[in-house]
């Protein structure tokens, strides 16, 4: 009697121990979300880092990822101390910061959080030439940042002028001189998609024996600067054919002010962008704006597959780290094409996940184009 009133006692006692272990494991919805920290280098009422921004939140929440967004990081002062702030943090620190490169603070940023043990990747602006031997390539000298993804942006701003002035030729658009009259609106000086897109351009001028570059100009990204500037510009170079712009926004300022002096965007005068914004996308369905280079807009939710992996423990190669993706061309001929990547309605059926090499077993490196990227979030 006593010996099976030990073994009910034995049994019980057995149950409530493995009671109580799986009722401490923790529930699948209570797990700690990766918390990834995206500085954005622009205020709410930038089209393309909205774009940015609307996308990736969609990228994180298939990858169930924790995306905090710090708008306003515009300049390289802020950005410098935006970043130490974050390093410092004791509460609400990322596990990831995902980050744009201003021209003579590179180390200044990557110190701070190399030195708090928070991983990084750095995104859209790339690192200046002459700061690249004091900083290496990710997971070198600075151990914690574990990838750059960055557009090509020489090869953009060189297609996208090739593309114009292809077109210009085409239309028989040309000065008295029997040349095509060309100027150029940029952005800010002191981030590298600047210089880089200028690059490309004079890269691209230097095959073209009939255009005449009239003048650069800087614009910040501004839509209502870069208008301003249009309207200086023509004044002093009044034979204009063709207008090269590094971003969407500064090229609808230049077409606003074109429409303004009476003239016709797209016949009268030509003009190329960047971004794929949705106005752009409006102005080249109307004719207005003749090509736009992008799908750079995909690159932050490029770099959370990465942090995804990693997550999971298959941490990009050093040696395929440093990621360049060349940007595309959207025009007339070819929009619709790209329409479930440009239509934001559509975002919602993407299927992010597949980006990830840990999720898609089969995918072997990270997808450079960004058609490759589009056929691989139409996969369901």
């Amino acid at each position: 009697m006593a010996s099976r009133f030990f073994n009910i006692v034995l049994c019980c006692a057995l149950c409530c121990v493995f009671s109580t272990g799986a009722s401490a494991a923790p529930e699948p919805d209570s797990v700690r979300q990766t918390h990834v920290t995206l500085l954005v280098p622009s205020g709410t009422d930038s089209p393309f880092w909205t774009r940015i921004v609307n996308i990736t939140r969609e990228a994180a929440e298939d990858f169930d990822i924790h995306l905090e967004v710090i708008f306003d990081v515009h300049n390289r002062f802020r950005n410098t101390r935006t970043i130490h702030a974050i390093s410092q943090r004791t509460d609400n620190r990322p596990d990831y910061v995902l980050l744009n490169i201003y021209l003579s603070r590179t180390q200044d940023s990557l110190a701070y959080l190399e030195n708090s043990g928070i991983p990084y990747i750095t995104i859209n602006t790339d690192i200046p030439p002459a700061e690249r031997k004091n900083v290496d390539y990710p997971q070198g000298r600075y151990k914690n940042w574990l990838a750059s993804v960055m557009p090509d942006d020489i090869s953009a701003g060189a297609r996208s002028a090739d593309y114009l002035i292809n077109a210009a030729r085409q239309r028989n658009l040309r000065a008295a001189d029997d040349r095509i009259h060309l100027f150029g609106i940029n952005g800010t000086r002191d981030t590298m998609a600047t210089h880089f897109r200028e690059q490309g351009l004079k890269k691209a001028l230097a095959q073209q024996p009939d255009v005449s570059l009239k003048q650069i100009a800087y614009a910040d990204w501004s839509q209502e600067r870069a208008s301003f500037l249009t309207s200086a510009l023509l004044s002093r170079h009044p034979e204009t054919n063709a207008i090269w712009t590094a971003s969407d926004a500064m090229a609808m300022g230049t077409i606003s002010e074109l429409k303004r002096r009476g003239l016709t965007p797209g016949r009268d005068v030509l003009v190329s962008g960047t971004d794929w914004t949705a106005e752009a996308q409006e102005a080249i369905k109307e004719g207005e704006l003749l090509v736009s280079a992008g799908g750079h807009f995909l690159d932050a939710s490029l770099a959370l597959a990465i942090i995804y992996d990693n997550e999971h423990g298959l941490t990009i190669p050093a040696a395929e780290a440093d990621i360049h993706r060349p940007m595309t061309l959207i025009h007339k001929d070819n929009i619709e094409r790209y329409q479930p990547l440009l239509n934001k309605a559509g975002w919602k059926t993407l299927n992010f996940r597949n980006l990830s090499r840990y999720h898609n077993k089969g995918l072997k490196h990270y997808p450079l184009e960004t058609e490759d990227l589009m056929k691989l979030l139409l996969l369901k």
